[in-house]
C-alpha cells in the first residue's frame, strides 16, 4: 500500500510535460506494483506472508491434477 501511495504522489505532483518527461520512471512503478501483486516476495525481501495469486495458482494445480487435466503455466523471473 504504502508504494501504491507514494506513486500516486509523485504522479498528482507532475505537470503534463514533467509527466511525459518521467514515463520511464512511471512504467518502472507500475512494474514494482505488478510485482507486488503477484507475490510481495518479488520486490520485498524480508516478506514472509503468502501470495493470494499463488495460492489460487496451487488451488488450480490441484484441481487439474484430480481431474487428470494437463496445465501449461507461463511464468516470468523478475
Amino acid at each position: 500500500m504504502a508504494q501504491l501511495q507514494q506513486m500516486q504522489v509523485k504522479v498528482r505532483g507532475m505537470s503534463a510535460t514533467k509527466f511525459v518527461k518521467n514515463r520511464v520512471e512511471i512504467l518502472a512503478g507500475l512494474t514494482r506494483l505488478r510485482q507486488i501483486c503477484d507475490t510481495p516476495a518479488l520486490y520485498m525481501d524480508d516478506f514472509t506472508g503468502t501470495s493470494g495469486k499463488l495460492e489460487q495458482l496451487i488451488e488450480l494445480l490441484n484441481q487439474a491434477a484430480e481431474n487428470n487435466r494437463h496445465v501449461l503455466i507461463f511464468f516470468t523471473v523478475y
